[in-house]
């Protein structure tokens, strides 16, 4: 059966009746809409002033300028903004960040280390230019290799955001090398000397050669900076820029990212062109995107209705 819901029961409204309406609109009902079902989306709406009506379904507007993030096992849907410079950032005390970061790939995570949970997700596709939505995010894997063998001769080309373990003495003529094969600022590798000095040389993006002797029981990174590889004594390296104040670890997973768009869509039956109070619209059985509006995530399921003033 139809259900009826009072004028006074939209959240946030304004007294301001558009024609034209932004995203997201003012006018937007979330409580009862379950309640509707695919054999009967008929609302009724009471109370509504005189001189206003109902009319015909607000569109999708793009370019969208928000999207909910569902980052699985933790938090079903973040809500995040765009605020320029590929950062898509929360509003909530979580402080959720999703941004293109300084080691050239994607990542969603917080910029806050008095949080319970300083989750990063890499990005797999993707680059300065991409937008939010063409990224599929995956949790990182960290890199652990560990080299025991005393009486063999190594040869290893260190990858940058690796972990590497040498329970053996390294000289200069093993050729450990470690080089910034990549023009992006971020290039640290953490590096655990075990068993004697660990040296290890290699050249910057631009060409430059460097070298590092790192001592025994040296449990830090090193990092390819301004052309120079340099060192630091820390067990864990920080994660890359603009998520400096974080440090790089293995998080949760990720679950899709949605345009935070209008995706109602109803159909006027009556508008209260008389004054009556009263308008009924239908609730289109499909959603704007082609999906049942029943199917909707849960944040997208809102039925936005544009009100005017009569003409």
């Amino acid at each position: 059966m139809p259900i009826t819901i009072e004028y006074s029961q939209f959240f946030n409204p304004t007294g301001t009746y558009a024609n034209n309406p932004d995203q997201p609109y003012n006018y937007s009902l979330i409580s009862r809409v379950y309640d509707l079902y695919d054999n009967d989306r008929t609302i009724i709406f009471s109370g509504i002033p005189s001189g206003l009506i109902v009319a015909a379904n607000p569109t999708t507007t793009q370019p969208f300028d928000s999207v909910y993030i569902d980052i699985t096992e933790y938090n079903d849907y973040v809500l995040v903004s765009g605020n320029g410079n590929n950062r898509w950032s929360s509003t909530g005390a979580e402080s959720f960040l999703a941004a293109y970061t300084s080691g050239g790939f994607w990542a969603i995570g917080n910029d806050n280390n008095d949080l319970p949970v300083g989750i990063i997700l890499t990005g797999l596709s993707g680059d300065a230019n991409s937008s939010i939505l063409d990224i599929e995010f995956t949790g990182i894997v960290l890199t652990m290799i560990a080299f025991n063998d005393a009486e063999t001769t190594i040869s290893a080309s260190l990858q940058k955001g690796a972990y590497y373990t040498f329970n053996i003495d390294v000289p200069s003529s093993y050729g450990v090398i470690f080089n910034q094969s990549d023009n992006f600022p971020w290039c640290p590798a953490n590096i655990n000397a075990n068993g004697g000095s660990v040296f290890i040389s290699g050249s910057s993006f631009a060409g430059s050669g460097d070298s590092v002797l790192l001592p025994n029981g040296f449990n830090g990174y090193i990092a390819w900076e301004n052309d120079q590889l340099n060192s630091y004594d820390q067990s864990m390296y920080p994660a890359p820029a603009p998520f400096n104040n974080d440090t790089l670890y293995e998080g949760y997973g990720w679950g899709g990212t949605y345009a935070n768009e209008i995706l109602s869509n109803y159909t006027v039956i009556a508008n209260n062109s008389g004054n009556s109070g009263i308008a009924i619209i239908q609730l289109n059985e499909y959603a704007a995107n082609g999906e049942r509006f029943t199917d909707l995530i849960p944040p997208l399921r809102k039925l936005y209705v544009n009100f005017q003033a009569i003409p």
